[in-house]
C-alpha cells in the first residue's frame, strides 16, 4: 500500500530536541536509504491520558521546520517534523 506522509506538530520544550536531532542525522550523513524508526503517535486526553495509539513502520524525517521567532510576540515556538512512512497500525 502507498500512504502519505504525516505532518507533526508540537510546542518547543527546552533540552528536547529528538525531531531536530534525527532531522540533522538523516541530512549530514548522506547515507543511501534514510535512518528509519518506528514512529508511535499518541493523543492524550486533558488528564495526559493515552485514548488512541497508532503505530509507523520504517518513518523518516523529509521536512523539518520551526516556526517564525518573534521578540515581540508570546507564541508557542512550534516544530514541524513530515515523516514518510511505509506501514500503520492502530494500536489502541
Amino acid at each position: 500500500p502507498i500512504y502519505g506522509n504525516i505532518v507533526l506538530r508540537r510546542g518547543v520544550f527546552p533540552n528536547d530536541r529528538e525531531f531536530y536531532m534525527w532531522w540533522r542525522e538523516m541530512i549530514s550523513n548522506n547515507i543511501g536509504s534514510p535512518y528509519r524508526r518506528t514512529v508511535l503517535i499518541t493523543v492524550l486526553n486533558d488528564k495526559h491520558e493515552p485514548l488512541m495509539t497508532w503505530q509507523l513502520h520504517n518513518a523518516f524525517p523529509v521536512r523539518f521546520a520551526v516556526s517564525n521567532l518573534n521578540a515581540q510576540g508570546n507564541e508557542v515556538l512550534i516544530e514541524t517534523l513530515e515523516l514518510a512512512y511505509e506501514g500503520l497500525n492502530l494500536i489502541a
